[in-house]
């Protein structure tokens, strides 16, 4: 019988660089899309909300991965 790990732990970076320095890539930034390196890792808040049955609800997320260089505005609806 083996002893270790059953399962690898999946990474959704593996062999991404980072969109501004080209280091191997740790996250994903939620609001534009682009792989990150830790050195341009940062966090964000990040609030999405939806509407179902007149009744409007939001989800707000502290601490969002964010790159710290895409433009990141409210946008409000009507």
């Amino acid at each position: 019988m083996r002893c270790g790990r059953i399962f690898r732990r999946a990474s959704h970076t593996d062999g991404m660089i980072c969109y501004y320095c080209e280091k191997n890539a740790r996250a994903i930034c939620r609001f534009c899309g682009a792989a990150v390196c830790p050195d341009h890792t940062r966090a964000n808040r990040f609030v999405s909300g939806w509407a179902a049955e007149g009744r409007a609800d939001n989800i707000v997320v502290f601490n969002a991965i964010w790159c710290g260089r895409c433009a990141v505005q409210p946008m409000y609806m009507a």
